[in-house]
């Protein structure tokens, strides 16, 4: 219990953090926060390596993943196989909806990985190759819920000619019940 080494990484005297987590590379801090409660929450990052000089009140400089006005971040997905991404829904295309963005947060480079075609209120990824394989969603009109699958979300490498990036319904789920997806097995 020797808390001698003990810091601070960051400061945020308006508001508390809700969310924090460790990315996989051991050394980044993951956080999200609004800004004086507007409920915009971003997706930060703070290297927890630097030595902030506590004396002058300085701490490392967290980075907004997730920048711009109005924007929301949900859905942060990690994956230790990919311990340089991280996977980030955010409005930030489309107000109204919540699209999948891979995040290279060393970088900060932040790039459209699956569109939201308007209904899709949940996520989920095959673990082997971090893709955007499964999604959850929800009828306007009865509040049902749809699942819906696919083989494969590599646009680019996809060359068996079949529509294995396209999207199928697989289960259907009327008002009051529930379900969903547990995940995927690594030769599916």
């Amino acid at each position: 219990n020797d808390k001698k080494n003990d810091r601070m990484i960051t400061n945020e005297p308006k508001r508390a953090i809700r969310s924090v987590s460790w990315a996989y590379d051991s050394q980044t801090v993951l956080y999200m926060n609004d800004f004086d409660g507007d409920e915009n929450f971003h997706l930060f990052a703070v290297d927890a390596t630097t030595i902030p000089d506590g004396e002058n009140g300085e701490f490392p400089t967290p980075r907004d993943l997730t920048p711009g006005e109005n924007i929301k971040a949900q859905t942060i997905l990690l994956n230790y196989r990919y311990p340089d991404e991280i996977l980030i829904g955010t409005n930030g295309r489309n107000p109204k909806v919540f699209d999948m963005y891979r995040c290279f947060y060393k970088t900060g480079e932040l790039v459209l990985d699956t569109i939201n075609p308007g209904d899709v209120i949940g996520w989920k990824v095959e673990d082997e190759s971090f893709e955007v394989r499964g999604a959850v969603a929800r009828n306007e009109v009865d509040s049902s819920s749809t699942v819906r699958i696919r083989k494969s979300a590599d646009l680019i490498n996809n060359d068996s000619g079949s529509n294995e990036t396209e999207w199928r319904d697989v289960f259907h789920f009327p008002y009051g019940e529930e379900g969903g997806l547990l995940s995927f097995c690594p030769d599916n």
